[in-house]
Parts: C-alpha cells; sequence; structure tokens
C-alpha cells in the first residue's frame, strides 16, 4: 500500500549509505531551479540539512563547503530553456556551470521529461554501490504530491551484463549526444563509466517487489509503450490527460480508475470520462497538508503532480512509477524514463494502492474525492492565451538550440560580458527578446536582434558578477494579447579569469571568524558533519568568535589529529590556503599561525605514511 503521509524527501533519497561516499552522480529534470541544484551536495556532505518540512537550513557555509567538495562530481541533464531565472548576486551559481548540460529531443516540440538520479558511491575499501532514483518531479521547490522509487545493488566483478539492466545504461550512454552544446571530456568520461557499470548492478528493489523493468521512452522504437494488453483491472494516476493516450490504455478493459487534477478532467469529452468507473481528485484538505510556508517563499507546482499506472495481472500486479503523464506526447517524441515493478497483487494491486483493504486513515484513498462531470460540461476550445503560448514555447526552442557564448574581456580593474554568436537568429516582427547576466536584475537587461556575432555587452562588472547563466525574456505580442516567458541557458564562457573560483572564494568568506569555520567543516568526515554540530560550534567558542587560529581549541585540536588519523584533510585545508593566497583579500584572511602549522603537519603525515 502506498502511505501518503509517510514523508520522503529528496535529499534523504540521495544521501550516501553508511561507510560510502558519492564518487559520481548523473541526474536529470524537465525543470531546474538552480537553488535546488545548489543544495543536493549537502545530501553528500551533512546529515541534517533538512528541517522536518524539508526546507534547508541556511548555512551559507555548508553549502559552499560542500559545493566545493561535490560540485565536480555531479551532472544534470535538463530540458534547455527549462531553467528557472537564478536569484540576482548569487555568487555560488558560478560553482553549477560545469554541473548543467542543457539537452533537448531532435524535435522541436518534443521535451527531455525523465527524473531519475544514478548515483555511484564508493567505500573506503574500494568497493562501488549504486543507487538507482526513479521519480514524478523535477528538481524544484514544487510543493506537490509525488512519488520516488529508490533502489540499490553492488557493482558485481563479472563479464556479463545483466540484460535488465541494459535499458538503464543505454539510456545513460544517449545522453551526451542530446546536448544543445559541446560537453566536457569530464562529462563524458564519467557518462562513459556509468553507463558500462551500472549494467553489472544486481539491484535489490524494496520490499514486496519481486521484480524490475526500466523502460526510457523516446530514444528509439524499441521502447514507445510498455503496457500490456489485457482486461485486468487498472488505476491511472496522472497530472496531465488527453483522449488519445487514455484511449489507448482503456482499450479492452472495463474496470479502470482515473485520479487526476479537476482542471485538466474538466477538458476531456464526456464520451472519454464515461470509460472510467471510478474518477477522483485530490481532496482540498490533502492540497493543504503541503508546506504553505514553503509555498509562499517558493510559489511553483502544487497539488497532485504523481504518474502511477498499476494493473492487476491474476495474483500478480504492475507498477509503472517515472515521468511519463496519460498523454499523446509522453509516448509519442517526448523523452521520459519509467520503471516497471511487478510482485503479488496483495501489495502492489488496484486495492493496496489505495488502502481499500487496509481500512485505517493511512490509506491513499481518504485522500481523495469523487469527481463528477456537470450537465454543462463541456471541453472549452483553446483560447488565445493558449495559442499564444504555444508560438512562444516554439520560438523559445529555436533560441535554446542556437548556438550562443559568454566571452569575457578585462576592463580596467573589470571586466566585459558580452553574449555573442556565429550566426544571426531570425526573430519575427511580433517578439521581442532581451537578455542579461544571471548574477545580475531584470533592470540590466537588453533588447537583442539576434544578429551575428554581438548580442548584447555588459559593462563594467565585478568578477563575481561573471556568468554562463543568462537570462532570456521573450514577449510575443499579437491581437492586443501579449505573453511572456523568462528563462536563463547555461552558455559556453569563453576567456574568465582562470583564478576566478579562487578569488570568488575569498570574495565569499568575509572574515576570519568564516575561514575557521570553514576550516572545521574541511576537517570532518563525509557523510558525518552536522550543521547542527557547526552551529554548536560557533556558538559554544565564546560571544566574541574566537579568530586566531591557536586560541580555537576545537580546530587545532582537530588539525593535529588529522595529520595521523586522514592526512587527506590536512591536504584539503593545505589547498584552501593556497586559493585563499591568489589574491591579497584573501590572503589577509588566513589566520595567523595557519600556513606554518599546515607546512610542518603536511611534512609530519607524509612521514608517517611513507
Amino acid at each position: 500500500m502506498l502511505k501518503p503521509r509517510d514523508r520522503f524527501l529528496l535529499l534523504e533519497s540521495l544521501r550516501p549509505p553508511d561507510g560510502y561516499a558519492l564518487s559520481h552522480a548523473v541526474g536529470t529534470s524537465y525543470s531546474l531551479d538552480l537553488l535546488a541544484l545548489l543544495t543536493v551536495p549537502l545530501a553528500f556532505t551533512f546529515y541534517d540539512w533538512e528541517d522536518q518540512e524539508g526546507r534547508i537550513i541556511k548555512e551559507p557555509l555548508a553549502l559552499l563547503e560542500s559545493l566545493r567538495r561535490f560540485a565536480d562530481r555531479i551532472i544534470l541533464f535538463c530540458h534547455a530553456g527549462a531553467i528557472k531565472l537564478p536569484p540576482p548576486y548569487q555568487r555560488l551559481m558560478a560553482y553549477l556551470e560545469n554541473c548543467v548540460v542543457g539537452v533537448r529531443p531532435k524535435k522541436d516540440e518534443h521535451i527531455f521529461h525523465p527524473k531519475i538520479w544514478v548515483l555511484r558511491f564508493e567505500s573506503v575499501d574500494g568497493s562501488v554501490r549504486y543507487r538507482f532514483v526513479c521519480l514524478t518531479r523535477n528538481l524544484t521547490f514544487d510543493c506537490s504530491w509525488d512519488t520516488v522509487l529508490t533502489m540499490e545493488g553492488d557493482l558485481e566483478q563479472r563479464k556479463n551484463a545483466f540484460s535488465q539492466n541494459h535499458p538503464l545504461g543505454n539510456f545513460i550512454s544517449s545522453l551526451p549526444g542530446l546536448a544543445v552544446g559541446e560537453i566536457s571530456d569530464r562529462i563524458n568520461s564519467t557518462i562513459e563509466i556509468i553507463q558500462d557499470e551500472v549494467r553489472k548492478v544486481r539491484f535489490i528493489p524494496p520490499g514486496g517487489i519481486e521484480d524490475y523493468q526500466f523502460w526510457p521512452l523516446g530514444l528509439d522504437t524499441r521502447y514507445q509503450w510498455p503496457y500490456p494488453d489485457t482486461n485486468r483491472p487498472m488505476l491511472i494516476m496522472s497530472p496531465f490527460l488527453k483522449s488519445g493516450c487514455l484511449s489507448r490504455l482503456m482499450e479492452s478493459r472495463d474496470q479502470v480508475t482515473l485520479i487526476s487534477r479537476p482542471d485538466e478532467l474538466a477538458k476531456l469529452p464526456l464520451s472519454t470520462l464515461q470509460w472510467f468507473s471510478n474518477i477522483y481528485t485530490l481532496d482540498d484538505a490533502a492540497e493543504m497538508d503541503t508546506d504553505q510556508e514553503s509555498q509562499q517563499a517558493e510559489p511553483g507546482l502544487s497539488g497532485l503532480h504523481a504518474k502511477l499506472v498499476v494493473m492487476d495481472d491474476g495474483w500478480k500486479a504492475r507498477v509503472y512509477t517515472g515521468s511519463a503523464n496519460a498523454t499523446d506526447a509522453a509516448f509519442g517524441g517526448n523523452i521520459e524514463f519509467v520503471t516497471e515493478l511487478s510482485g503479488k497483487k496483495k501489495d502492489l494491486g488496484v486495492d493496496a494502492l489505495l488502502g481499500k483493504s487496509a481500512d485505517n486513515e493511512e490509506s491513499l484513498l481518504n485522500l481523495l474525492r469523487t469527481w463528477q462531470a456537470s450537465d454543462e460540461h463541456a471541453v472549452a476550445e483553446d483560447s488565445l492565451q493558449e495559442k499564444l503560448e504555444r508560438k512562444l514555447r516554439g520560438i523559445c526552442s529555436r533560441l535554446a538550440r542556437h548556438p550562443l557564448e559568454v566571452n569575457i574581456l578585462e576592463h580596467g580593474t573589470e571586466y566585459k560580458l558580452q553574449i555573442v554568436s556565429n550566426k544571426s537568429f531570425s526573430i519575427p516582427d511580433s517578439f521581442t527578446i532581451s537578455c542579461w547576466p544571471g548574477t545580475l536584475s531584470g533592470d540590466s537587461q537588453l533588447s537583442v536582434k539576434g544578429e551575428k556575432d554581438l548580442w548584447a555587452e555588459f559593462q563594467p562588472i565585478s568578477l563575481e558578477a561573471i556568468t554562463g547563466f543568462i537570462a532570456f525574456e521573450v514577449t510575443l505580442a499579437e491581437h492586443g494579447e501579449t505573453c511572456t516567458k523568462r528563462f536563463a541557458l547555461n552558455l559556453p564562457l569563453r576567456n574568465a579569469p582562470k583564478d576566478r573560483l579562487k578569488r570568488l572564494l575569498a570574495s565569499i568568506l568575509k572574515d576570519r571568524e568564516q575561514v575557521i569555520k570553514l576550516i572545521w567543516l574541511l576537517l570532518q568526515d563525509t557523510g558525518a558533519a552536522s550543521i547542527g554540530s557547526l552551529q554548536a560550534f560557533t556558538q559554544g567558542t565564546s560571544d566574541q568568535f574566537v579568530t586566531d587560529l591557536s586560541a580555537c581549541f576545537p580546530v587545532f585540536e582537530a588539525l593535529i589529529r588529522s595529520a595521523s588519523s586522514n592526512p587527506g584533510r590536512i591536504a584539503d585545508v593545505q589547498r584552501l590556503v593556497w586559493d585563499l593566497q591568489r589574491s591579497r583579500e584573501g590572503a589577509d584572511l588566513i589566520p595567523e599561525g595557519l600556513v606554518g602549522l599546515c607546512e610542518i603537519l603536511s611534512e609530519y603525515a607524509a612521514n608517517q605514511h611513507a
């Protein structure tokens, strides 16, 4: 039975197993909130990064340290043109530029829509464990009802692969070929490792699941329709619906339950709605269970967003979960990912999912209400606004594919940021396009004509404002109506200062107190560090935080202990010192005595392990 009140947070599903640390992570999403991606490395570093409602604990140094450790181990593929505008003046975004890859299917009318993570963990003894996470939500702060499936397994030393893992391996292998821009050697190398090894992992499905099968959709004709044709009872849960797909699912069936959103059900003709034996929507009271404070702070999708198809099959049952809605596009060109689970009907069947056999308050059925079409039910024709939105999506798709780059030029003590292209971009008369660096506010936007070479130039800008994340605003005005879309693209960054991240580090660390806190974080074991313990360490020193390293005993003691027990931590601290020494501002932040102490401890550690 699905237990809807058992909350499972995304970062919790990414946390390494005991005794393991992350070596690589590959994720996919349709839309992307860069702030959400900023928090992902927290899952690999700290164990109390979220409060009970899933809100990220605001500790900038924890974000900085987790990004420094893990940003170069994460790759996130998302639909190009579906990145939410980043907040201005967010310097940490620079660490994400090499993580995010914009991808698109071959045809503009289709979208890249899968929502999975494949995580590779490695233990001290070199053993490798993989985790597969299949979600129905994007990497955003939406407060919607979704599902998550996780399976783990060890990499086995075998010559032949597990045949049922080939679809997953093939899907991972195909991702670089969908990119709209260049792919780095680091990303290609990581993808090659993951796609090869994941085929030799014996995944252990959750309790009650006897078998599984992976269904990547939209890459070729082999995996286009995962559902078998039977006349057994079925349940469809989907936030978005189309009659064509529902007709195909319903063929030869007469006991079908549908769960969706009221606005989507209202778009279906009565001839389609009459097929279903039961139609439900999420009860208004259930929607209020979502964190209202988070909704106010991060407006986004709410309500039902989970996607499930459940099929009874004699004493057995199948559950299909993943990104695919019950729409024609999901099975007609979109790139999607669905996982099929099979087991006993009493565990996975339609009645088990709804909780009919459990008769308790935890059942999904108690969170639903019956939906019926009104006597005046009629399918509305597309409004003018909806037609404009379709035209707008078309030009945004072209723009996301267009070859654009960010070029950086020195301008005295500051810089010029140029957005350039080696070919022109045709903009119809009814459209206007403007752009600006994502690190600046929208007030700095400049209109672009789409001409070859220089599109826009921003000057003077600071080192902190240099970014590859460029914000775009596209507006269509026709028939007295306007329609606007804002999004960001992660563009290749050319000629940026080579020591940019090291200089950014000094600008983020405001004083020696911040540096000592960061050193304390560096000395903590991966996965064992606690944001709460960082806060306790800060509060436990004194009313006036000690900025002299020798007087800050917890850090001094940890450095001495690490020299013999974990010399890698000393090397991490020494790298921090080197990075800070790259600039005068950074050098002034180094606590007195730290440079000499690191040299002594590094020499001691080298002799101990010689």
